[in-house]
């Protein structure tokens, strides 16, 4: 079995077999794999040769994890093994592994196209095989491979409902853009009845998963079957194809052919009480914050939506909150440029923008709001009676000093401000040893 393993497999299998080491020819070891196995997994084509010759050899053998040699060697693309082993009299092609898995499936999944081939010719293909996953047939499990030269080679050979679906509500072609192959979306979209129209368990469309991924060509492709007519069809979670763009992709190509499409809702809003301006300014997508900016003054095909820069999600977030905390200057200020955008605003713990961006350390950001002249509201008071000044004296959040400086030159600053606790700005940074800005506060005539 060992020797079944070495770089020189086949000198040492043909010289143990010589020496008679066959009465345990299909013994195996701790994993449960016998020496064919092993042979099968490393590669070695002529120590899987010499071993079929051993009269009584099991070439249909189960390892630990219920894989054949055979499926041991698809799995891994080892052409000359597979074809040996096919070669072999009564050779079991519907085994499956504990993954419910065949060899076909590992070859597939693998995209060794050749041993594809050898085995839909060698074996009865059925349509309903169906993986523990749920994947529910050969099909399937090529387009989830994106392999485009399997797929046409499974189905010249086999017979399959195309728009067949899984226990996900799955059909081969969503499968297909998940695997962000263009070749192989389109290796689908040639077979006749395909439906591009199909929703998964989630309610997802095909255009909604392509522009997820970001993928500029599947979009684009799918726009000109005329998937745009529904441009603003949600899932069960209120999300659009332009919603999806912006959560994971942030492709600014998606979303710009997605807003040239006559209709498109830019100011839609999903559950969570999100709009896709939200969404780019969380991801800090400049450009695509920028980009979404621009639509306000568009008249033509979008003329009976405005878009409202202070929204609020249910966390009572807004665009700039969301900006703040993405760490991007340019979204801030890209949005801080737009007439109208609320700057007092407050989240549902009662934060200002100015707060987060002291408590997420941005200082930068802080000092630009501090600039901005925000008059009484410079001691606002969250939910837990905290000031931006008594945030800006935590050492936990690693603010510079200029921030307290900055805030303290502002006029009307209440150094005696007390939160819910009893504190004040001073007994905050002393609790928390921050030693230079309790010295700050001290000079600034805090007692």
């Amino acid at each position: 079995m060992l020797a079944s393993r070495r770089p020189d497999t086949a000198e040492l299998v043909e010289m143990m077999l010589k020496l008679g080491c066959t009465a345990t020819i299909n013994a195996k070891d701790a994993i449960g794999q016998t020496a064919l196995a092993h042979a099968a997994e490393s590669g070695s084509t002529e120590a899987v040769r010499i071993l079929l010759g051993v009269e009584g050899i099991d070439h249909s053998c189960l390892g630990a994890y219920g894989r054949t040699p055979l499926m041991l060697a698809a799995e891994r693309g080892c052409n000359g093994i597979v074809a040996l082993l096919l070669e072999v009299e009564g050779i079991k092609f519907d085994c499956r592994d504990i993954e419910g898995k065949t060899a076909l499936a590992h070859a597939i999944l693998n995209g060794h196209v050749k041993i594809c081939q050898d085995l839909l010719m060698a074996e009865s293909t059925s349509a309903s095989y169906t993986t523990s996953e749920g994947w529910n047939f050969y099909l399937m499990l090529a387009a989830a491979a994106g392999n485009a030269t399997v797929i046409r080679s499974v189905l010249q050979l086999g017979h399959f409902d195309v728009n067949a679906r899984d226990i996900h509500h799955c059909t081969a072609l969503a499968y297909a853009v998940g695997s962000k192959s263009y070749g192989a979306v389109e290796a689908l979209l040639e077979v006749e009845g395909v439906d591009i129209h199909c929703l998964d368990k989630q309610g997802r469309t095909l255009l909604m998963e392509a522009a997820r991924r970001g993928e500029v060509m599947m979009v684009n492709r799918f726009l000109r079957l005329g998937l745009g007519a529904n441009i603003n069809t949600t899932d069960i979670r209120g999300s659009t194809a332009l919603a999806h763009a912006l959560v994971r992709g942030g492709s600014k190509e998606v979303v710009r052919m997605l807003l040239g499409v006559e209709g498109t809702d830019y100011n839609c809003v999903d559950a969570r009480g999100q709009t896709p301006l939200m969404m780019a300014a969380t991801q800090g997508y400049d450009d695509i914050v920028a980009l979404l900016l621009e639509r306000e003054g568009i008249k033509v095909d979008f003329r009976d939506t405005q878009l409202d820069i202070n929204t609020r999600d249910i966390h009572y977030c807004t665009a700039l909150t969301y900006a703040i905390g993405s760490r991007s200057d340019d979204a801030v200020e890209a949005l801080l440029e737009v007439e109208g955008i609320d700057i007092h605003c407050f989240d549902r713990q009662g934060r200002t923008p100015l707060m987060n961006a002291v408590r997420w350390g941005r200082v930068e950001i802080a000092k630009r709001f501090i600039g901005l002249g925000l008059g009484a509201n410079i001691n606002a008071k969250d939910n837990e009676g905290m000031t931006v000044l008594s945030y800006a004296v935590l050492k936990r959040y690693r603010n510079d000093l200029e921030v307290v400086s900055a805030l303290l030159k502002v006029e009307g600053i209440d150094l005696s401000v007390r939160d819910v606790k009893g504190r004040t700005p001073l007994m905050v940074a002393i609790e928390n040893r921050n030693d230079e800005c309790a010295e700050l506060l001290r000079k600034a005539g805090a007692s």
